[in-house]
C-alpha cells in the first residue's frame, strides 16, 4: 500500500469522527458516546479503504489477464 492509498483509510475516519462528535449533543455517557463514534469511525474508515483496495486489486489483475489474452492471441497469428 503506497502513500497515497493511506487517504482512502484516513480520510472517512476523520469525516465520521468530526461529523460525529458535532453531532453529539448528548451530556450523559460521555465516554461511551465518545467510543461508539470512534468505532463508527474506524469501520467506516475500514470498510472503504478496503473497498478501494479490492477495486484496485481487480483493476490490475483484470487489466494483466486482457494484456495476457491479448498477447496470445497475437502469437496464434
Amino acid at each position: 500500500m503506497s502513500e497515497t492509498d493511506i487517504r482512502y483509510y484516513l480520510l472517512p475516519m476523520v469525516i465520521v469522527f468530526i461529523l460525529g462528535i458535532a453531532a453529539k449533543n448528548i451530556a450523559d455517557y460521555l465516554a461511551l458516546h465518545f467510543f461508539i463514534i470512534m468505532g463508527v469511525a474506524i469501520g467506516m474508515g475500514i470498510l472503504i479503504g478496503g473497498a478501494h483496495q479490492l477495486f484496485l486489486y481487480l483493476w490490475k489483475n483484470l487489466s494483466w489477464f486482457g494484456k495476457k489474452k491479448k498477447a496470445a492471441e497475437q502469437v496464434q497469428m
